[in-house]
């Protein structure tokens, strides 16, 4: 009965720490790093929020999931939540922290369950409300009823806060668990790049309440004794993988020097470096320790380095023709753009291509694309969010690959309509056999189900939304219904409000439906 009530809160189970595919930080590396967190973790004396900061890249993931792992191993654990943009949509959504964080709570201590059920059965839509009163209902309140005094405190551990996707709700998680660490019981470790909504907020808190750790600012000697473990550690094993064609004096202790040299701190060059060279091991080390090393470069000059060579790479290793250059970007776009990470042949249908031809165009990419071998259901994304940012960025990225955000947004939108006035969206798109099912299957494609849950996202940041007001009405007058029907089976029809009111509140759709001859000059 408990469990029941407790199904009622929005928890996301892929964003715990144990359900992330990647791991912690390796062996005997990032000691110090850990070793100090640790002990601000079991030290009921220090402030109990603390903000780790790092640009992409620095190994910030790496060092919470080990830090959440130890606190899992020691009891002290009290949730995690795993924020990402290439996730599942919910795990860019920042009002489903507080639920998710609790919910891992309440399985761990009787107490604080039984208090957390009560107040969900005064108010049962508590989770659907905004931060400030989740904060309240689902954490302040069944804490201060249930809870008795500890020598080490429950640490709540929050990832990445910057990949969620409102800002606004961002700033207002973090001024809402500022106040209540003053009043309960417990910890909270958050990790973010240091964006300035973030930053701000933090840095404007008393030192009494938050302590910041810099991951940037760590000595450079320390960072690169653990890349230079890293490396040996990785190029040793793919001589294992290919003793029949390596030898065990393949690589040596000045090319890992110049790799550690080249990487400056960004343990994601390292990692990269590594998924590059594997693939032809001689010869790619060889064209990556020739790489120049310009004193006072800023810190991404090499990572953009390795990721304009692979590219150029992609791009002239086959010989590629100008149109098949212009196909990679078109997909490149697709998958920053995407708002769900999507399987191969999802992500193929929605580019309206074939799967084989989505693997052949990004063959050259597995260093920086994860690309799964079958389509088993996992989901194409880029490898880091760096890569995404070195695509975006105009001052880094060569122009023949820099990616257009907004022609993404535009094409996903043109796609996601395609699909719905399609047949595919149809009377019964979720083959129920009875309309009196609470809970319909989803008998329809992958990339429907996309298109119906994300396509109002696309519309509102493509850079002309009237232009759509044509297509909403093709759709949504005969299919509203339809519509619903996916959303529905698809167990996110709580979205809906939300997704009206965002087409309400963007001008320019507004406008447009007012006065409709706008939309056409």
């Amino acid at each position: 009965m408990l469990l029941t009530v407790l199904e009622r809160l929005h928890y996301v189970p892929d964003a715990t720490y144990d359900a992330q595919a990647r791991k912690g930080c390796m062996k005997n590396t990032r000691v110090s790093v850990l070793s100090d967190l640790m002990d601000w973790c079991k030290d009921p004396a220090a402030p109990p929020m603390l903000w780790l900061s790092g640009m992409a890249g620095t190994g910030k993931s790496a060092i919470v999931w080990s830090i959440a792992d130890s606190l899992q191993a020691d009891g002290l654990l009290g949730g995690s939540f795993f924020c990402s943009r290439t996730g599942s949509t919910a795990r860019s959504d920042v009002t489903r922290v507080i639920p998710t964080l609790v919910r891992q709570l309440a399985m761990r201590s009787t107490m604080y369950r039984d208090a957390l059920v009560a107040e969900i059965r005064t108010d049962p839509d508590t989770s659907h409300k905004y931060i400030d009163v989740q904060v309240e209902k689902l954490l302040r309140k069944p804490f201060l009823t249930s809870t008795r005094p500890h020598s080490h405190l429950p640490v709540f551990v929050i990832d990445a806060l910057d990949e969620c996707s409102d800002k606004d709700a961002t700033e207002q998680i973090l001024k809402d668990l500022i106040a209540a660490s003053s009043s309960i019981p417990a910890k909270f470790f958050v990790t973010s790049r240091p964006e300035h909504h973030i930053r701000h907020k933090l840095q404007s808190t008393s030192p009494e309440f938050r302590r910041v750790l810099r991951l940037h600012d760590i000595e450079k000697d320390l960072v690169d004794v653990d890349i230079r473990l890293y490396l040996e550690h990785r190029l040793s094993n793919i001589q294992a993988e290919l003793s029949n064609i390596l030898s065990p004096a393949w690589y040596t202790t000045a090319d890992i020097d110049t790799l550690t040299g080249l990487a400056n701190r960004l343990f994601i060059f390292a990692f990269t470096a590594v998924e590059y060279i594997r693939r032809n091991p001689t010869e790619r080390l060889k064209r990556l320790t020739g790489v120049k090393v310009t004193a006072g470069k800023p810190l991404t000059e090499t990572l953009d380095t390795i990721y304009t060579l692979i590219l150029s790479e992609t791009s002239t290793s086959d010989g590629l023709e100008p149109e098949e250059v212009a196909f990679l970007k078109h997909v490149l776009v697709y998958i920053l753009a995407v708002r769900v990470p999507l399987s191969v042949s999802a992500f193929a249908e929605l580019l309206g291509i074939s799967p084989s031809r989505l693997r052949a165009t990004l063959d050259h990419l597995h260093a920086v694309i994860n690309i799964p071998d079958e389509d088993n259901g996992d989901a194409l994304s880029t490898i880091h969010a760096s890569f995404g940012d070195f695509l975006l960025d105009s001052s880094r990225a060569p122009d023949v690959m820099r990616i257009d955000i907004n022609s993404g947004h535009l094409s996903l939108s043109q796609r996601c309509f395609e699909l719905m006035q399609s047949d595919a969206l149809c009377f019964n798109v979720s083959r129920s056999p009875s309309s009196c099912l609470p809970h319909p299957q989803p008998h329809f494609s992958e990339s429907l189900g996309y298109a119906c849950s994300q396509w109002v996202h696309h519309v509102v940041d493509s850079p002309d939304p009237r232009s759509f007001v044509p297509a909403i009405d093709t759709v949504f007058i005969p299919k509203f219904l339809f519509w619903l029907e996916v959303l529905v089976a698809s167990g996110e029809i709580d979205r809906v409000p939300a997704l009206i009111m965002t087409l309400l509140h963007t001008p320019a759709l507004v406008r447009a439906t007012l006065h409709p001859t706008a939309s056409t000059n």
